[in-house]
Formats: C-alpha cells, structure tokens, sequence
C-alpha cells in the first residue's frame, strides 16, 4: 500500500510460472490500484516475461448505477464506430462492421433497455476511436434515477460491451441475486482472438519488453 498527496494505491504482484494454463513463459505481473482524492480510480497493469506470450491484461467488474433491479434504465455511451465481426462461434472474422444505422450504436448518450430488446443483449467488442496507446476516452455510463456517473478511459484499442444476459441469479453481496441484465460489463482489452488475426494489433509480449495499460474510471453524480 502506497500513500500520496494524489489518494491510495494498493499494488499487487503476481508470477504466472512458465506452462501454467498452457501459457510459455515466466510471467511477472503487476497491478496498480489508486483511488484518488479527485473522485477516480486509476488502474495501470504491466507485464515482463522471459519467453514470447500473449498478454491481455484488464479489469473485468460489472457496474450498475442504480445498485438494484436490472440496467435497463442506464444510458451507455461508447467511443467506437465500429465492432468487430464475429462467426457463428463467437470468434471475430477479422472484419469489422459500422454500428451506426443498427441498434449497436451508442455513439451518442443512449438508454440500454430499448438495445436490449432489439438485440437480445450485448456481447459485443466495440472498436473505440483513434487508438495509439494514449489514455483516451471509451464509455459513459449514466444512471438518470439517481444521478450517478462514469466515464472510462483505457490505452487499448477495444471495449467489449456486455450487458449480462446469461447471469444465472447466483447470489451475490448483500444477499442479492445476480438476474440477468442485473449489471454491464465495460472492459478494455486487446481484441478477442488477436493471436490468430495478424490484421489485429499483437498480444504477443516478447522478453526484454513491458507490457503496459492503463485505465481511469472518473465517478461522479450529475442531475
């Protein structure tokens, strides 16, 4: 645990041996975890290894505003143009297809319940804007009930959008079941299956480099 005129930060370690799940390479990881005094959790994660490996690193938490019944009610916003396109499997092609016009756009401030009802729920990974690797804006999520407010940022090229379809109704904290829809997943992340699409930026990580991401998630309430 570190303190500084900035908040609290917790940073944790962890090494994946090499084979553990099937992964090559000694893996050391660390994670960051600040909240600052400004009302924002800043998350960075870094990674070196001692053989090539693919390294995806993220924070994967369900949000929901309101902290009881479903998301319907949440308006989402998300900086992306475009999701990549999926098979059959749920595994992308490597193409990528424009949401505007279709009911996957959230490039404007929009209200879930009526995107779930025309696409059975969100499962999907959005291509956000002008990715370099600098922090940049990805998503707003905003409960108008009760006010509450966040935006995301992340230094990685995708967002996958998941609006808890297949929550099964496992009893969470407090006591309260997890129903479907009952929390939206908003989760940086390299593209899914980048390691079989050489047209995707590589989540190959090699030895003698650092793998690295940052995300900010800035909280606050509007009226």
């Amino acid at each position: 645990r570190l303190d500084s005129p900035e908040g609290e930060s917790l940073r944790l370690f962890h090494r994946s041996p090499d084979q553990s799940g099937g992964y090559p390479g000694n893996l050391d990881v660390e994670a960051r975890y600040t909240v600052t005094n400004r009302g924002r959790l800043d998350l960075e994660f870094k990674a070196r290894t001692d053989r090539p490996t693919p390294v995806s690193l993220t924070h994967h938490p369900y949000w929901s505003l309101s902290g009881e019944g479903t998301i319907h009610d949440h308006v989402l916003q998300v900086a992306a143009d475009q999701v990549t396109v999926t098979s059959t499997s749920l595994l992308p092609t490597g193409a990528f297809r424009s949401v505007h016009g279709s009911p996957l756009d959230l490039t404007s401030p929009t209200l879930l319940g009526p995107v779930i009802e025309a696409t059975g729920g969100l499962d999907h990974n959005y291509v956000l804007r002008h990715a370099d690797g600098t922090l940049r804006f990805a998503a707003l999520l905003w409960h108008p009930g009760s006010g509450r407010r966040i935006r995301i940022y992340t230094t990685l090229p995708g967002l996958q959008v998941y609006t808890g379809g297949k929550l099964d109704g496992a009893i969470g904290h407090g006591g309260r079941p997890h129903i479907p829809f009952s929390g939206v997943c908003l989760e940086p992340q390299l593209f899914p299956d980048a390691i079989h699409r050489p047209e995707f930026a590589s989540p190959i990580l090699r030895p003698g480099e650092s793998w690295s991401h940052a995300i900010r998630i800035e909280i606050d309430t509007v009226s």
